[in-house]
């Protein structure tokens, strides 16, 4: 049975089942927690509550993308960090590219919005080695 922590739509729990089995399954993977639901839509309005909130819900290591680009501008270098970070040749070439590139970023990482000051130092210093040309 697929994952009811993947469930991209409430039809998507409808197809996997009725909603009693569907609670069952749920409550299971959050033991000692209870869900107490009426419809499908309540139930994947749980899901996506448990997506930004419960670990084992939350995708890859990270409990958050600010989380990831801090540690890759903070923790990675080089060729590593390029990759995980999403730099390219292309943005080295189209400043337009560099400048959505960075905001993108800068909003994630910026100290006044919750984010890390080295990483957005970090940030900052490769948006300008790509813009210097």
């Amino acid at each position: 049975m697929k994952n009811i922590g993947k469930v991209k739509s409430v039809d998507e729990l409808r197809e996997l089942g009725d909603l009693s089995t569907l609670v069952d399954i749920l409550e299971k993977d959050i033991d000692p927690l209870r869900v107490n639901v009426s419809s499908y839509d309540d139930l994947f309005s749980v899901v996506l509550k448990l997506r930004r909130n419960w670990l084992p819900y939350i995708k890859g290591p990270f409990v958050s993308k600010r989380h990831e680009y801090i540690y890759y501008l903070t923790r990675l270098e080089g060729k590593q960090r390029n990759i995980a970070l999403g730099i390219t040749d292309r943005l080295y070439e189209d400043k337009s590219a560099a400048k959505r590139w960075f905001r993108k970023i800068a909003n994630q990482v910026h100290p006044d919005k919750g984010g890390d000051e080295t990483a957005f130092i970090v940030a900052k210093k490769i948006y300008e080695v790509m813009i210097e040309n």
